[in-house]
């Protein structure tokens, strides 16, 4: 990996124009990093636009640049570099941006994936976020992120390791979060922002999610109709902030979340485990998805009920 952080650092060098998008429905970890890395470019005198097709969670608006990033469904410049965060195919940018107007294309990601599209690929599966890899890149190259800069790699930390709860919270992981706490961070605070500020509506929506709840043979899942999936947009209620309440249930080995939109005709099915004897992105690679071995998803198209009884069944027979 040291060999390609020091080709990506030598194309940063060299290079002026700068675009960062990330993958659809950004979460923190993708929004951090790109927040992290265009601060530290800029610094460098360098010309730098985040773009996104979708709109940004309420809840990481407090990050300092978000008020920056360009929300469109199309970017027609040209740049001398594009930065893309985790994304194996253009499709899960909203193809916002033809890659031929990128004349270098550097893709980080940590999911596994079999086809990159980037001209330098910073790909690390045993790393817990894309934050962890844009603090290797800063660290490579000496310098030291900061304050604001280590706030939004702290939110990617803590967003994709789920309040490092997670089986990606690694050693690793856990010290670059103290050295951010070391530079200024206050974790609490980050908490505070990121979780702590619910309102009325979306605990009513939590409680009809909670509803659904059900324990089968190690498998806990529940489920969302149409109705209150389009009121969890509304509120920014998130999948984990729903999902994780099932992992919670005793004796459960894989909880599930699914997730019905009717307008796609598609049921987004969430998977998640903290059993090491299971692996969740095999899994979800049956249904045409993928992601992490403790943390997978997948889209398919068909009925709720069907989906959810055709999936079901699958993982009782993994476990």
């Amino acid at each position: 990996m040291k060999k390609i952080v020091n080709e990506i650092l030598k194309i940063f060098k060299k290079n002026n124009n700068f675009f960062i998008t990330g993958h659809i429905r950004p979460d923190g970890d993708t929004i951090g990093s790109e927040l992290a890395i265009a601060s530290w470019l800029k610094k460098n005198n360098k010309n730098v636009e985040i773009a996104h097709t979708d709109k940004l969670p309420d809840n990481l608006l407090f990050l300092s640049g978000t008020e920056n990033i360009i929300i469109t469904n199309k970017i027609d410049k040209e740049y001398e570099v594009g930065i893309i965060f985790e994304c194996p195919d253009t499709t899960r940018m909203k193809n916002i941006i033809d890659l031929n107007k990128l004349k270098k294309i550097i893709s980080i990601d940590h999911h596994p994936t079999e086809f990159s599209f980037g001209h330098i690929n910073l790909i690390n599966t045993k790393v817990s976020s894309c934050a962890e890899l844009v603090y290797t890149l800063m660290r490579q190259s000496k310098y030291v992120p900061n304050l604001n800069e280590a706030i939004c790699l702290y939110v990617g930390l803590v967003t994709d390791t789920g309040k490092f709860q997670q089986m990606n919270t690694t050693s690793n992981c856990l010290k670059i979060a103290s050295e951010l706490v070391k530079i200024g961070v206050n974790p609490a605070e980050i908490y505070r922002n990121i979780y702590g500020k619910k309102t009325v509506t979306s605990a009513k929506i939590l409680a009809k999610a909670l509803e659904t709840l059900n324990f089968e043979d190690g498998i806990c899942y529940m489920w969302l109709s149409d109705k209150i999936n389009k009121d969890i947009q509304n509120v920014q209620l998130t999948t984990d902030d729903i999902i994780n309440y099932a992992g919670l249930i005793s004796d459960t080995k894989i909880y599930v979340l699914f997730s019905e939109f009717k307008d796609k005709g598609i049921v987004k099915v969430s998977l998640r485990s903290y059993d090491d004897n299971i692996d969740l992105n095999k899994i979800a690679s049956k249904f045409g998805g993928g992601g992490h071995k403790h943390a997978s998803g997948c889209e398919i198209k068909g009925s709720l009920n069907k989906i959810k009884q055709e999936v079901l069944e699958y993982l009782k027979k993994c476990i």
